[in-house]
């Protein structure tokens, strides 16, 4: 599971009735939910970008492509990699988890709101205390400055496979070859499953 799955929940915009446990409903105030959305706020960031795998595309070329088509295949190599990169290290940040709740109101209840509404008046905290207390809602983690840490282990089990990643596009660009291609193409699925949930590319799923 990636960090996206496992910290990531919304309720569907159908115009049906929430299809949520009753011991979620009790969390809200008012009567009628419109949407309700759990997830995490990471420092995450989509790669966005037409080339995809440009790393194990760069070796499996074999050097054979277009001059301009390799240049350009080159440069997102390294914007690809930089991106890892920078989404490895940031595993060593706090994450904060956010909840979200929607409720519709018409014309007539927007009238009558003579000031600002505040958020907690929304949610019933006691309730939300005790589904933490009852139910695995959230799975927490200490956060440690110290190197034992959660975030740190895994930020340093993924900054290597970003730099293997990085040394095979070195040892091997433009020379074609099975396993030359197949170990950095398993690791950019490994990363973009990590991180994002699943694979950038459609086809690759």
């Amino acid at each position: 599971m990636s960090m996206h799955e496992c910290a990531n929940m919304q309720t569907e915009l159908d115009q049906h009735e929430l299809y949520v446990d009753p011991l979620l409903t009790q969390i809200a105030t008012p009567p009628f939910v419109t949407f309700w959305q759990f997830y995490v706020d990471s420092p995450h960031t989509y790669y966005k970008s037409t080339f995809r795998h440009p790393i194990s595309g760069l070796i499996v070329n074999g050097g054979l492509s277009h001059p301009n088509y390799v240049k350009a295949l080159d440069t997102r190599a390294e914007d690809y990699y930089v991106h890892m990169q920078d989404l490895a290290q940031k595993c060593i940040c706090p994450f904060s988890l956010r909840m979200e709740m929607v409720q519709a109101l018409d014309q007539h209840e927007l009238g009558v709101l003579k000031e600002p509404i505040q958020a907690h008046s929304f949610f019933r905290i006691l309730h939300i205390q005790k589904l933490l207390d009852e139910l695995p809602l959230v799975v927490p983690f200490k956060w440690e400055e110290e190197e034992s840490s959660l975030q740190f282990i895994l930020s340093k089990c993924l900054t290597h496979m970003v730099e293997e990643l990085w040394d095979l596009c070195k040892q091997y660009r433009g020379k074609g070859g099975f396993l030359p291609v197949w170990r950095p193409f398993q690791l950019e699925i490994a990363l973009e499953e990590a991180f994002h949930g699943n694979p950038l590319d459609n086809i690759n799923w």
